[in-house]
């Protein structure tokens, strides 16, 4: 009885550990958190939250406008051979390399839709890359923030159906007999 005591408790471990890692994945429509941070001259800011409403939804295609902030108000000395950048990331997974938000060299441009493209499986996101669109600006003239046209679009990797659901069957027969073997533990105690 002591042998089926220990097997029923290392059972109920492995199905607790396998319900919180699939309770880690996102469901459609959940909000992905999202950070960034900005760098001009090699100085970095804090990494800051965006807004609920400017986040990725997971799963769901969608575009939102990114306001940047008031400091990306330069002179025309300041611009001048710097640029001005932003990193972010999302439920843990960092765009790389940073997003070039304006730049003044022999011609200067200034972003002006950024596409975000997710790859996910199973609620939870695979891989992360984006595409850049710029506009060319007046060199001349100081920049004040403006709105990005931020798009987020989603790509369900193909996953095997039948993976899945033997999966889930798994962890459902385990559960079913972790209750059977619990069962025949009390009545044989009593």
């Amino acid at each position: 009885v002591e042998r089926m005591r220990s097997w029923v408790c290392v059972v109920c471990v492995v199905l607790c550990v396998v319900c919180v890692v699939s309770a880690d994945a996102f469901a459609t429509g959940d909000v992905v958190p999202a950070r960034k941070r900005s760098q001009f001259k090699k100085q970095r800011t804090q990494w800051s939250e965006l807004i609920a409403s400017q986040c990725p939804r997971f799963g769901v295609d969608r575009a939102v406008n990114l306001q940047l902030p008031a400091d990306t108000l330069l002179s025309l000395d300041e611009q001048r051979g710097s640029d001005y950048k932003f990193a972010f990331e999302f439920g843990g997974v960092r765009a790389t390399p940073s997003v070039l938000v304006y730049s003044v060299g022999t011609e200067a441009k200034m972003l002006s839709q950024l596409v975000f493209e997710f790859t996910h499986t199973r609620g939870n996101i695979r891989a992360l890359k984006y595409t850049t669109y710029y506009q060319d600006v007046d060199p001349d003239r100081p920049v004040v923030g403006h709105r990005v046209s931020v798009v987020y679009k989603w790509i369900d990797e193909a996953s095997d159906p039948d993976l899945s659901y033997a999966s889930t069957f798994v962890v459902f027969l385990g559960l079913v007999g972790c209750v059977v073997i619990g069962f025949i533990i009390w009545r044989d105690s009593g």
